[in-house]
């Protein structure tokens, strides 16, 4: 059985990774599970040092990083990295084993962790000038060690085999061992969380109990009595618009009291903020799960905060947010699962699946090779889910079947939010075994990313109730609360191609208490540019470099319009103003973010073929299977999609002879 790996749950300002020589063999024993793939062995000639603690910084992915190696005359005895603001789940797996795997293998020609080589190679850089302040040979200990003998083949049987292990594999992985069935996960990383671990955690849900102190307005009612007034495109538009316009006549019946919302309404705004392309049935296997699923991973022990808000690109008040920041909460919960029902769960790590098995006309299995050079063929008795995720990362995948008049440029100077393994190969070895694809044009872009590296969380926490958007010149230039497709492009027609999120004391009233959702002090994200403080609207321009007159006339401007109720650029959502210091803006730029198309599926996951019908043994969810969010997925569908379709896609019988 594969080792489980354990988040530890540390946040990105401290950790303390290492070892004393003395103590090296219980820290080998510790560590091999968790260590870089092909990590290098001790260099042949002894190397020399002055003994000593030494420390260096180097640049990662969000900012400096402080490392501090300690060595004797011949060794390197401890690597300890402090201060650092790495993403977490994802540079924390970096931290986690790259300080230890230098220590285990005397050498600074470790293997970057995959997903977080930025963080990796900081840490090696970091420890390289720590190494020649002691009067070491660096290029001695970068030697790598001799590729290793090539691997063997391995084979395996499962019940259920789960291609993937972010929060849509776990999510499968769990509901088909609440079954009793054996499942065999292959993940490409050594660690659980894929994109969801870069995910704002956020989950789009109908709730009418958490939902009840918020306001329907005006301009509220008005968003959803266009809806129902708009002629129906086709049968399914209609049937939506019939469900909803049943439950608006029984809320408004009931006495129409607090925010309006249902399933229907939900569905009926994905299908119509999909551009219509969406899959109705898909659309409602999510929507009308979605509490359900809620409540369910609540009790599985994920913490929600109790106040629901509008998330960006949501287009309703009904987002969810974790109490843990990003996607920590979700992998936490699944990992400890995984490890409970470790006796049907087994984990082939740093692995990549290569090729569908089939048996005749029925998907058996999956080959895998893993970074030893093992090649595995793991084959499945019930079923095989693909949850590989999208192709978002991948550059040429998506100038081939995204670029468009839309999206002219997703070439590689556009960042992305996701971990760089989405490279779509799960989906093209589905269609390889005989699934259609659908929507495999259709790609959405993030409006709210850092602008110099493309992170979606580096920076403050915001929510459209709060906030508006200006650029470079104080001036709004948009609907906050509309499609991310739309605000994207809305950004890439302003100056610069950037925009700034302000936000007031109204929002975070306590600048001494201020901290990003991840725990670290607004002051390291003011240190690297990305966000910008000044007690007052003028202060802030002068920082932004933005005509104080034009900054405030903006914020008057939309003051009046949450007075009135009636936004010039069509704002809905008008429920806070911003009025008093200090005051916020951090600089965001679009990045590639989350792929609509993939494998085509049914309301039970199956994948299907180009005729509609099942390829037996296949399965598909999260971000690699096609047909749910049409041409643009709402914020916060995404995250409940893991949960609701992972549930769904579990094999739990064999095929029947």
């Amino acid at each position: 059985m594969s080792e489980n790996r354990n988040h530890r749950g540390l946040t990105r300002r401290t950790f303390v990774g290492g070892a004393s020589v003395l103590a090296m063999s219980a820290f080998t024993m510790g560590l091999a599970g968790c260590m870089p793939k092909g990590a290098a062995t001790a260099t042949t000639t002894e190397p020399s040092f002055r003994p000593g603690t030494y420390t260096a910084t180097a640049m990662g992915r969000n900012g400096d990083g402080e490392v501090q190696v300690t060595l004797s005359d011949s060794a390197i005895t401890a690597v300890e990295v402090g201060e650092n603001y790495e993403t977490i789940g994802v540079g924390q797996r970096a931290l986690e084993t790259v300080p230890g795997a230098v220590v285990e293998a005397q050498s600074l020609a470790v293997d970057a962790v995959s997903g977080a080589t930025l963080t990796s190679q900081a840490i090696l850089n970091a420890a390289s000038e720590c190494v020649k302040q002691a009067g070491g040979d660096v290029k001695q200990l970068q030697k790598a060690a001799a590729e290793p003998a090539a691997g063997q083949r391995i084979e395996k049987t499962a019940d259920v085999v789960v291609g993937g292990g972010g929060g849509t594999g776990c999510r499968a992985a769990i509901a088909a061992a609440e079954q009793g069935a054996s499942v065999v996960i292959i993940e490409k990383a050594d660690y659980f969380g894929g994109n969801t671990c870069v995910s704002g955690g956020i989950y789009n849900a109908a709730d009418p109990d958490a939902q009840a102190g918020l306001e329907m307005t005006d301009s509220l009612r008005a968003v959803v009595e266009d809806a129902l007034a708009e002629p129906a495109v086709d049968e399914q538009h209609g049937r939506l618009q019939a469900a909803v316009k049943d439950d608006y006549e029984a809320y408004r019946g009931a006495g129409g009291a607090g925010l309006f919302d249902s399933p229907a309404w939900h569905a009926l705004q994905t299908y119509n903020g999909g551009d219509k392309l969406g899959n109705v049935d898909l659309i409602l296997a999510l929507t009308t799960n979605a509490l359900d699923s809620l409540t369910g991973i609540k009790e599985l022990g994920i913490e929600y905060k109790p106040e629901v808000k509008q998330g960006g690109g949501a287009l309703w008040q009904r987002t969810h947010y974790t109490a843990k920041p990003l996607g920590s909460g979700y992998i936490a919960v699944y990992e400890q699962l995984i490890e409970h029902y470790g006796d049907l769960v087994e984990v082939v790590w740093s692995a990549e699946a290569t090729e569908l098995v089939k048996d005749g006309s029925r998907v058996a299995g999956v080959k895998a090779r893993d970074l030893d050079g093992n090649d595995y063929v793991v084959h499945a008795n019930n079923g095989v889910v693909m949850a590989t995720g999208g192709f978002a990362s991948n550059v040429a995948m998506r100038q081939q079947y995204c670029e468009s008049d839309k999206w002219s440029d997703l070439g590689t100077a556009l960042h992305t939010t996701n971990m760089g393994r989405d490279d779509g190969s799960g989906t093209l070895m589905a269609q390889a075994a005989g699934a259609d694809l659908v929507n495999m044009d259709q790609i959405q872009l993030l409006h709210s990313c850092c602008a110099r590296n493309g992170d979606a969380d580096w920076g403050l926490k915001y929510s459209v109730n709060t906030s508006i958007f200006v650029n470079k010149d104080g001036e709004r230039f948009v609907k906050e609360d509309g499609r991310r497709d739309e605000l994207c492009l809305a950004i890439f027609e302003q100056p610069d191609k950037f925009m700034y999120i302000v936000q007031s004391g109204d929002t975070y009233p306590n600048a001494e208490e201020l901290v990003m959702n991840d725990g670290v002090p607004i002051a390291e994200s003011i240190a690297t540019g990305d966000v910008f403080v000044g007690d007052s609207a003028e202060d802030l321009a002068a920082q932004l470099s933005m005509a104080p007159d034009v900054l405030q006339k903006t914020i008057d401007e939309y003051n009046a319009a949450v007075d009135s109720g009636d936004d010039a650029f069509g704002r809905a959502l008008l429920s806070t103003k911003l009025e008093k210091g200090p005051w916020y803006a951090m600089k965001r730029a679009p990045a590639a973010h989350f792929t609509m198309g993939g494998i085509r599926i049914d309301t039970d996951c199956h994948a299907l073929d180009e005729h509609g019908a099942v390829v037996e043994g296949l399965y598909a969810a999260g971000e690699c299977a096609g047909g749910i969010h049409g041409g643009n997925r709402l914020g916060g569908n995404a995250v409940a999609a893991t949960v609701i379709l992972g549930q769904i896609a579990r094999p739990t019988a064999a095929p029947q002879a």
